[in-house]
């Protein structure tokens, strides 16, 4: 593979990309009922930008201290250029933010503003900050979901809310899981809260949106293989066997199973039988596609 576009796909995190686009889409959907507009395109594109630009200025304003800890990333290595790495990531945030408002009106480019000094207040600074960081980034996450419902109007609707809640709280523990993941420390039994956390959303999304048993049962199973992936990815790593950066990893991919479940919840059990092989087929495409590229590029 050419030597820049390799040192692209590490600054842009590729495997992590495919966890994006699920969370406006779900939130769109949530707060829709369960139907598709044009403007959902322009809700995934506008998250696609913003957190592409967040992950090259976080190695912006990183380079120092990858150079003392991860001299082989991009930056500190010399693949690529810190001047363009910053003018891009900046460019992408506007972008993100101009996308947004083209595509949800003001409501949609309030929200991309706000999770855009989101993503440089954590990169610029408070991800070293003991809680704030973390809880910012989660923010960042659950930001997305609020974009994709901003777009369709339903910025206040109960099950889009319940979703954004979510991805709050399973990013803030994910990156809770992640502090120092440098190191060769060994994670204990919190390893277990982010499938703890998706199991918790279930229950408040039965609450938040009732569905008859079909669609309940085929969400619930989404969501059922993906907290059971992400405890197996607990066990493993609290024995050992799977080092924290690749856990990490393993957890952030394991959000395209549980945005599965989100966009399956509003859907009718009409138009659950047409889509629902359609969906579970590209669901499993992305996964392994995501798998894939995390054996050739780092996600953490």
């Amino acid at each position: 593979m050419n030597r820049t576009l390799r040192s692209w796909g590490r600054l842009l995190r590729l495997p992590n990309l495919f966890t994006v686009p699920g969370d406006p889409l779900a939130g769109f959907l949530l707060a829709s009922g369960g139907l598709l507009a044009w403007n959902a395109a322009g809700a995934v594109g506008a998250a696609l930008l913003l957190y592409a630009a967040g992950l090259l200025l976080n190695d912006w304003f990183d380079r120092a201290v990858d150079a003392q800890e991860r001299p082989d990333r991009p930056l500190p290595s010399g693949a690529a250029l810190p001047g363009v790495v910053l003018a891009t990531g900046l460019g992408l945030l506007a972008g993100g933010v101009v996308l947004a408002w083209c595509a949800g009106g003001r409501a949609a480019g309030i929200v991309a503003a706000t999770l855009a000094a989101c993503v440089l207040a954590y990169d610029g600074g408070l991800k070293h900050t003991r809680w704030l960081g973390k809880i910012t980034m989660g923010a960042c996450r659950a930001g997305s979901v609020l974009l994709g419902a901003a777009c369709v109007g339903g910025i206040g609707s109960p099950p889009a809310l319940v979703a954004v809640a979510v991805a709050w709280a399973y990013t803030t523990s994910v990156t809770v899981l992640a502090a120092d993941e440098a190191t060769a420390r060994r994670l204990g039994h919190e390893a277990y809260v982010p499938a703890i956390l998706l199991i918790a959303g279930g229950g408040a999304m039965t609450v938040a949106l009732p569905r008859p048993a079909l669609v309940a049962a085929v969400a619930l199973l989404l969501l059922g293989a993906a907290a059971g992936d992400a405890a197996w990815v607990a066990h493993r790593t609290t024995n050992g066997r799977l080092p924290v950066p690749a856990a990490i990893g393993r957890l952030l991919r394991v959000m395209i199973l549980s945005q599965a479940a989100w966009c399956v919840w509003p859907l009718s059990a009409k138009s659950l039988g047409a889509a629902a092989l359609p969906a579970i087929a590209a669901v499993i495409v992305i996964r392994l596609v995501a798998d894939g590229a995390a054996r050739r590029f780092y996600g953490s």
